[in-house]
């Protein structure tokens, strides 16, 4: 009888609510930003005043995985067309390849009901002490609504990153 009711608590802990990822919701101009974030993942609070408008989230102390996501309003950019988050993406790219970083595989589209865009991977050779070693960055529009990206990683956490990027594919909006 006693291990039937650790199997019992043991599942009941693993179904537990607590243990399931939760929607997390971001205002923006457009409503209400939906996301679904894992429980591993933590809301960094503390941010520079340069990233004023975008929410952070990391794995544990960010070492191995940290995520961020911008909704334009806080950067004043408005989008018209599908080719607006390719420009905004191919932008990156540049900017990524101009720091020394090696883009893999070019641009790669993201297409669901409510999220189009773009995004790279790309691989730092040579990161220094306080930079990571991959990225995905892109820009994509829930809903039509543009929001930029950044997940980055260091050796140990792409399953992580990979959860990120799903993530951004889930994204929608609450009018």
């Amino acid at each position: 009888m006693t291990h039937a009711r650790e199997w019992l608590l043991i599942s009941s802990l693993a179904l537990s609510p607590a243990a399931l990822p939760a929607d997390f919701k971001i205002d923006t101009v457009a409503g209400r930003l939906v996301m679904n974030v894992d429980v591993n993942w933590t809301l960094v609070e503390d941010l520079p005043e340069d990233l004023e408008g975008t929410t952070v989230f990391r794995v544990g102390d960010g070492s191995s995985m940290q995520w961020l996501i911008a909704p334009a309003n806080a950067r004043g950019i408005g989008l018209g067309s599908g080719g607006d988050v390719r420009d905004l993406t191919l932008a990156l790219k540049e900017e990524v390849e101009g720091q020394g970083g090696v883009v893999a595989g070019g641009l790669q589209a993201i297409q669901t009901d409510h999220v189009r865009g773009f995004f790279i991977k790309a691989v730092d050779p040579s990161p220094g002490a306080d930079e990571w070693k991959f990225t995905y960055t892109g820009w994509v529009a829930v809903d039509s609504h543009p929001v930029m990206f950044n997940i980055v990683w260091d050796p140990g956490g792409e399953t992580s990153a990979d959860r990120a990027l799903a993530t951004v594919r889930s994204m929608r909006l609450q009018r």
